[in-house]
Formats: structure tokens, sequence, C-alpha cells
């Protein structure tokens, strides 16, 4: 089995059967929702946070192609026990790495299936919609909203 093959295959398992999809029991810290109009993929993702900023649990909901959803599974249990600061740190450097501009990194080995996105640009916006959406959420989070 090629490399090529291996992250095809991970991605589609993870598409198949998503980890962390649906919705968190409350207390929800914030929620944040983004869809591509181009594709139709639609992500609301869920965050707990617990005290010191770190995330306790992440989950996410919604539809969307076989990259969107993967990406949104395997962000979800990334995110789980990293503080929110950290959590913008992966979001910047996955978000370099599926545009092409970053190798994959040590801390992004889970994601390395998605670095061959680099090489569609249309798709770049599916896999990095959950990103966005966590992004959106962290924002609104720490403005207090």
């Amino acid at each position: 089995m090629s490399l090529t093959d291996l992250y095809r295959e991970i991605i589609l398992e993870h598409a198949r059967h998503p980890q962390h999809k649906g919705s968190l029991a409350e207390p929800v810290s914030f929620q944040a929702g983004l869809n591509n109009p181009t594709c139709g993929d639609e992500v609301i993702v869920q965050v707990r946070v617990g005290p010191g900023g770190t995330i306790e649990e992440g989950k996410f909901d919604g539809v969307g192609c076989s990259i969107s959803m993967a990406a949104a599974s395997i962000m979800s249990g990334m995110v789980a026990g990293r503080t929110l600061a950290e959590a913008k740190q992966l979001i910047d450097a996955y978000t370099a790495m599926v545009s092409g501009k970053q190798a994959p990194t040590d801390e992004l080995a889970e994601l390395a299936a998605f670095a061959g996105v680099a090489q569609f640009p249309m798709r770049v916006k599916c896999a990095t919609l959950p990103f966005h959406a966590l992004q959106k959420g962290i924002a609104r989070y720490e403005e207090g909203f």
C-alpha cells in the first residue's frame, strides 16, 4: 500500500465512522458554525473549556464531503487537553500545511493525510472548514460572546 493510499484510507475511515460527532452535554463553553456554499459542507463545532483555558472536550456536527468530515473528526479529538493558545497554534500550522506553505510536522502527524489537499485548491476550503469554525468559536469565547 502506498502512502497516498494509506492517507486516502485514513480520510475515508474518519468520514465513514467519524469520532467525536454529535453534541456535547451541557455546559458548552462555545459553539461556532460555518458552511462552504461552493460544495455544501456545513460544520458546527462545540467545545467545553475547563479551568485555565484548557479544552476538556470537543465535538462537531455537520454534513459534507469526506475531507471536511474527516478533518472535523480528527480535529475534535486533537484539541482535547490543549489550551486555547495551543489550539490556535494547531489551527495555524494545519492551515499552512493544507495550503502548501508548510510540510507536515510531528505536531501534525495525525493530520498528515491532509497535506496532499494543497494540490487541489478547491478542496482546501473543505479541509480547513472545521478548523476555521473552531477559530471563530475561540475568538468569540475570548471576546466574551
